[in-house]
């Protein structure tokens, strides 16, 4: 994933667990996102 889409994932994760949805939730929303996509949305 290029830093730049990472950026663009973490921020819509963080502003979607604000709103108080749960972490995994979100990532099996986007089902093109890789395991490794995921690993690095994580760290």
């Amino acid at each position: 994933m290029s830093a730049v889409k990472l950026k663009i994932m973490v921020k819509a994760c963080k502003l979607r667990m604000a709103a108080g949805e749960d972490l995994e939730d979100i990532l099996a929303s986007y089902p093109a996102l890789t395991e490794e996509d995921k690993d690095q949305i994580r760290a």
